[in-house]
């Protein structure tokens, strides 16, 4: 072989060999190579322990916190829920409570009164019965509105609900100081409401509520703001503060006291004004009693303000009541 073949080829070997080791560098997916040519075992070796006892320390964690808090409620925030499986868009709630509240407000007197609860739930729309709608919002976050409502708007942080419900009036034998009075009759009325959540903890409420004409029963605008702690697991307790103010309709229905009282009446006649007509706060606990039961008790306490506060009507300015009962949601619950 002469020697220009001898060169020629001795340069051909030399690129070859130089383009192979460029490639091995390269490759994304060549393992790591010692200085003998052969994979790190003790490099893997370490990798797979470490990764060996971030494993076992989640175990640790978790164990550690399915004893300390089993049903797995002290980390979720409450008022809200969460269920152990996907619920239905349609539900019910069922169940038995005891009132005592004041005759009529002003009043000075006080009764005992019973109430079935029912309340029923299919996406967006509901239908409470009288006081059922504690019960429905202590038990799943549904709405608190009285007879059928609509969820009109639905945001995290806020909701806008319509409701129609039946106004149970006034009669004037609920109390003796009401003899003479005309009845109030049973209308249909309309509330406007929203809720807007300030905080994690914290809520601000706004409610107009008014009969179709306007002018039968009233409008009354209120301004609320509420809170919900968990006390322990299953257990909530919550706080609620109201204010309230009534158009001249209202007022003169409910306060006031017409000229043409039949003879014998012990009444001044009174015609208020418009104006504020309460501010309330409420204290609430509720206890998750299974996996489809609640047990709940509240407290209200009122206190009649401007031209209501006046009327001859009032007798006591202060208005308590009371009211505990246990509910059914055919939804499996868990309160948080």
């Amino acid at each position: 072989m002469s020697s220009a073949s001898r060169v020629l080829l001795l340069s051909l070997g030399t690129l070859l060999g130089s383009a192979g080791a460029q490639a091995q560098v390269s490759s994304p997916d060549m393992p790591a190579l010692n200085p003998s040519g052969s994979v790190s075992a003790a490099a893997a070796a370490a990798e797979a322990d470490s990764e060996a006892q971030r494993e076992s320390q989640r175990m640790r964690m978790a164990i550690a916190n399915a004893r300390r808090d089993p049903a797995g409620l002290l980390d979720l925030p409450p008022g809200r829920v969460q269920t152990d499986d996907t619920p239905s868009s349609f539900s019910w709630l069922l169940g038995p409570a005891i009132l005592n509240t004041p005759a009529y407000s002003g009043s000075d007197t006080r009764k005992w009164k019973g109430r079935i609860l029912a309340s029923v739930r299919w996406g967006r729309f509901s239908f409470n019965g009288p006081r059922a709608g504690i019960a429905r919002s202590f038990s799943d976050g549904g709405s608190e509105v009285a007879g059928a409502s609509a969820s009109l708007i639905e945001r995290p942080t806020f909701r806008v609900n319509f409701g129609l419900r039946l106004d149970s009036g006034r009669k004037a034998g609920d109390d003796p100081e009401l003899a003479g009075l005309p009845d109030i009759k049973r209308r249909v009325t309309y509330s406007l409401g929203s809720t807007l959540n300030l905080t994690e903890y914290w809520s601000a409420t706004a409610t107009l509520a008014s009969d179709i004409k306007s002018t039968e029963t009233g409008t009354v605008f209120s301004l609320g703001t509420g809170t919900s702690r968990r006390i322990a697991p299953n257990w909530i307790v919550g706080l609620n503060g109201s204010v309230s103010y009534a158009d001249n309709h209202f007022m003169k229905i409910y306060y006031g006291v017409p000229q043409n009282l039949p003879p014998g009446s012990t009444l001044t006649p009174y015609s208020p004004s418009a104006g504020f007509r309460d501010i309330g706060v409420s204290a609430s606990i509720r206890h998750q009693l299974g996996r489809h039961w609640v047990g709940f008790g509240q407290m209200g306490f009122g206190y009649l303000i401007g031209p209501a506060a006046e009327s001859p009507l009032t007798k006591q300015r202060r208005q308590v009541s009371y009211m505990m009962g246990v509910a059914y949601n055919s939804n499996a619950i868990t309160l948080r």
